[in-house]
């Protein structure tokens, strides 16, 4: 396995994180001298943060990835469930007691199906932790961006209907954005969970007459 393939989500969500964690000071300073001392640093520098940067990614992406885990934990369970598994895997009741599904329901047997199928586990994990993210990182990037746009651009350039317009089109793409990513990520999800019953059930011997 490839470390690339199989931690590529974590460092889009670092990406998508960091976006709005930077415009945040930038809202309350003069970006014309935040950029002036990026341009004045020698090239080794920037390569050094520039790596420095992806580490920091990386690690921004881990810790939004379980943010937005706990979020929509809730949801994810409700489809697990619809979709004939036990809400958590290998899990326990709030009692402490080992769940008894019906015998319709998939129980952990599933993470050995997994492990036999790892490009189904890492191309639909890659694709919903992404949206997952998206849902809540488009919708927090509309508030620093937003303000920065009115300082920097409307009110300081006094370009008002440029301005304005440019305010709108990021309203619509970032709530657009964060809109259909909450409509495909339960898509996705169920997808995911489909396939995986559909090989564990072939995987079961014949029932016999």
């Amino acid at each position: 396995m490839k470390t690339t393939t199989l931690y590529v989500e974590l460092v889009v969500i670092g990406v998508q994180t960091s976006i709005w964690i930077v415009l945040l000071p930038i809202c309350f300073i003069e970006h014309s001298s935040f950029f002036q001392a990026i341009e004045k640093m020698p090239p080794s520098i920037l390569v050094s943060l520039s790596a420095l940067a992806l580490v920091l990614f990386y690690i921004i992406g881990i810790i939004f990835d379980l943010f937005a885990e706990m979020v929509f934990r809730k949801r994810e369970r409700k489809i697990r469930k619809k979709c004939g598994f036990a809400p958590e895997l290998g899990g326990k009741s709030k009692k402490g007691a080992q769940p008894t599904p019906p015998s319709s329901t998939i129980t952990g047997s599933t993470s050995l199906i997994w492990r036999e199928h790892p490009e189904l586990f890492r191309y639909h994990r890659t694709r919903y932790r992404i949206l997952r993210a998206t849902v809540i990182n488009a919708i927090i990037t509309w508030f620093p961006l937003s303000a920065f746009i009115i300082k920097h651009i409307v009110c300081k350039y006094e370009c008002a209907i440029p301005g304005i317009f440019i305010f709108w089109l990021t309203t619509v793409l970032l709530f657009g954005c964060s809109y259909v990513s909450y409509r495909k990520y339960p898509e996705i999800l169920k997808k995911y969970y489909k396939r995986t019953k559909e090989l564990y059930e072939e995987q079961q011997p014949p029932a016999t007459p």
